[in-house]
């Protein structure tokens, strides 16, 4: 894995670092943090920010000079009415969501979509010129209705961190004032009781009275409960693309993780999918032949494999290469047992290929470790057998099988598979590039010789051009994840653009 992380940042600091330049950019701006379901451990946070009109310009600044980014493919729970922008802590790699929203929403990443019709923009600024001390307990008052809503424990007051100042919620006249600027006078007592007991049931009740009672937006919210619970059930079980997952804006980008062995992608591609699956709905696909996710027969091959020499690399030679001796396990002898392994391999390939391209016209982002190519065999998830076509065109000496022997016509038609799997270009490739130094201290097992060589073939793999964002895996972990979140933000944010 990539360099040691300092210690841990306390979840919600990265949002309380957002609050401080946003209340000095829009003093009237309610902001109040919010998380979605089952994503507690997830390194993402979310901000709400409700600004009035005439500063949402000057926070819409704010955000692209802080490196945040619309991204089209946005989710499936996104608040209606609202802008969704995206940054990196570039201390850790938590991923920032800013909702920009138009009007007050409560509860749509929660599974209600609560739109109070009695607060605009106006009668904000308002309540802020005529008591400016009312924000930061307002933005306390919308977090406890968060937490209550998605059934929070009341004494957990980690997501209070919004970075607004202010005394905690108690059930006072101060408090109170905060509950009826926001929804009116008569319910505020109940709500503001009901926010402290976690009481989402009746703060659901009360609420729905105060939010929007037109027909059409009853009918939206009972289409929007119903595709929650479908795409809630397949999280949780099967974790078909389906479109009730998110909405559905074309295919989403295919994010690739490569690098030597040592360089970390292992670690990286996981993180990242796992990130980006909190905030967008992703996927992960592990295109390697190791101890990956894979068939049932590759992992028992795998076991054999670790019992006999057919897939180990051959031992370096003090004074270099010797001519028509095998350096990689493309380049030796085939046995029976390597062609088998061979067309395992090929045959996995190609169904994880077709899985991927359903997650992406699903709308889902896959986020690959390691990715099929057909630059260089042998190597780098290259073809296995390249080198019995190079020797029967004219390559080095070696024994072997004829021209016309199965084995070679094998590997002609493997070579054909891989250059159809190539055809699939990465949205974005993310190459860990790793020092020969570290390589060595974190595979000491593997020959020198071999790793500068997997070094320096992972550097010229250029996947048919595909953009290609180089991070030094030397870094510490958390930079790591910065940089390649960074990266798959701009592929996310290029993916819903129309093309030039």
């Amino acid at each position: 894995a990539p360099g040691a992380d300092a210690d841990a940042r306390p979840r919600g600091e990265a949002l309380a670092a957002l609050g401080r330049p946003l209340a000095a950019t829009s003093p009237a701006a309610l902001r109040w943090p919010v998380s979605a379901p089952g994503e507690a451990g997830a390194s993402v946070e979310r901000l709400r920010v409700l600004a009035p009109a005439a500063d949402r310009a000057a926070v819409v600044a704010w955000l692209r000079e802080g490196g945040f980014r619309t991204v089209a493919l946005t989710a499936w729970y996104r608040v209606p009415e609202a802008d969704d922008w995206f940054g990196v802590d570039p201390v850790d790699g938590t991923l920032l969501h800013v909702c920009l929203q138009g009007r007050l929403t409560l509860g749509a990443a929660l599974g209600e979509r609560l739109t109070i019709e009695g607060v605009h923009e106006a009668s904000i600024a308002g309540i802020v010129d005529g008591a400016p001390d009312a924000v930061p307990t307002m933005a306390l008052a919308l977090g406890a209705c968060e937490r209550a809503l998605r059934g929070a424990d009341p004494a957990d007051a980690a997501d209070a961190a919004s970075g607004a100042p202010g005394e905690p919620l108690r059930r006072d006249a101060r408090s109170r004032a905060a509950f009826a600027a926001l929804f009116g006078a008569e319910p505020a007592a109940r709500l503001l009781d009901a926010a402290l007991d976690g009481d989402g049931a009746s703060l659901r009740a009360v609420l729905r009275r105060a939010a929007s009672t037109r027909p059409a937006g009853r009918r939206s919210r009972r289409r929007h409960r119903a595709r929650r619970r479908l795409a809630a059930l397949n999280r949780l079980g099967p974790r078909w693309p389906v479109l009730a997952h998110r909405e559905r804006v074309g295919p989403a980008p295919l994010i690739v993780v490569i690098g030597s062995d040592g360089s970390g992608k292992s670690t990286v591609s996981r993180w990242l999918a796992d990130t980006l699956d909190a905030a967008f709905g992703a996927r992960f696909l592990y295109f390697g032949t190791g101890d990956g996710p894979g068939s049932f027969v590759r992992i028992a091959l795998n076991a054999a494999k670790r019992r006999s020499r057919f897939g180990a690399a051959a031992p370096a030679h003090a004074g270099g290469d010797v001519a028509g001796s095998p350096r990689t396990p493309g380049d030796s002898p085939p046995t029976a047992l390597k062609l088998v392994w061979a067309a395992v391999v090929g045959w996995e390939r190609i169904g994880k290929m077709r899985a991927l391209e359903r997650a992406r016209r699903a709308g889902l982002t896959v986020v690959t470790d390691r990715f099929p190519q057909n630059e260089r065999g042998g190597i780098h998830d290259g073809p296995r057998l390249h080198g019995l076509i190079d020797a029967g065109a004219g390559g080095p000496a070696r024994t072997g099988p004829t021209r016309a022997s199965p084995a070679r016509a094998f590997a002609r038609l493997e070579r054909a598979v891989y250059a159809q799997l190539a055809r699939r270009v990465p949205d974005r490739v993310l190459l860990l590039d790793v020092p020969l130094e570290l390589a060595r201290r974190r595979r000491p097992e593997e020959p020198e010789a071999e790793l500068a060589r997997r070094i320096a073939v992972a550097r010229a793999l250029r996947y048919a051009g595909a953009p290609r964002t180089v991070l030094d895996a030397s870094a510490p972990l958390g930079t790591v994840k910065a940089q390649a979140l960074g990266a798959a933000l701009d592929a996310l944010a290029r993916a819903g653009r129309p093309a030039p």
